[in-house]
């Protein structure tokens, strides 16, 4: 499938995409061959059992990062890539790093990727996947909406703070963000941990000159230590 660019939806509402206990998820070189795909919105929509295998799941799911998108630089749209997907874990380490998307330069709409994202098993030092190469990124509306299980804010940076994923400077990572609207939205058990607040996030976005809309952004994350300082446009 060399020419390729658009996969959008291919595999909407799988059931049992990877439940394969040898491999214990999807193939992952499934779009190396695809190095002109731009789009790729919706393509796990709804799926079940992405990956699979408890004792597996953590290697499985960084492994997963490290490889799935390896070859394909062109990637443009990723929104609603993993939404509503139920799985036991998807993550990227941001020390070594294995990242979701390691080469993709041209992502500029990454919304909803994560909404709804339902992971049965979640490890607090790695990470829920982010756009972290592209500096044309503007869109990460509901980026991780209703995502109910618990989640610490630092971690989604890295906890051994490698300052390229840290997410105080969002502003270096994504300087040409225009929306970030409900990003946490529905996040009922997102916590700060060891001071990685909301507020240094929110210090970070608002230097970013083309952001115009972040309404409702930490909507409902009432566990955050600091939720009562989030200036009332931010939730």
């Amino acid at each position: 499938c060399p020419n390729i660019t658009n996969m959008s939806s291919i595999f909407m509402n799988c059931t049992n995409l990877g439940n394969n206990v040898n491999n214990c998820g999807i193939p992952m070189g499934l779009f190396y061959n695809c190095h002109k795909l731009t789009n790729i919105s919706h393509a796990f929509d709804g799926c079940k059992h992405i990956t699979v295998n408890k004792e597996a799941s953590i290697s499985i799911g960084v492994e997963l990062c490290n490889v799935l998108f390896v070859n394909n630089p062109e990637l443009v749209d990723v929104s609603y890539l993993f939404a509503n997907v139920t799985t036991d874990f998807i993550g990227e380490n941001t020390q070594n790093p294995n990242l979701l998307f390691p080469v993709q330069t041209k992502i500029q709409n990454a919304s909803y990727l994560w909404k709804n994202c339902n992971m049965t098993e979640t490890f607090g030092y790695e990470t829920i996947p982010f756009i972290y190469k592209s500096k044309v990124l503007k869109n990460i509306e509901g980026m991780f909406q209703g995502q109910t299980y618990a989640r610490i804010l630092p971690s989604m940076g890295g906890e051994y703070d490698v300052p390229a994923y840290d997410w105080s400077k969002l502003d270096t990572i994504c300087p040409a963000l225009e929306n970030c609207s409900k990003l946490f939205d529905g996040n009922t058990n997102l916590t700060d941990g060891n001071g990685g607040t909301a507020t240094k996030m929110i210090n970070s976005l608002k230097k970013i000159k083309t952001l115009t809309n972040h309404a409702e952004a930490f909507k409902g994350c009432t566990k955050l230590s600091d939720y009562n300082s989030i200036p009332a446009d931010w939730k």
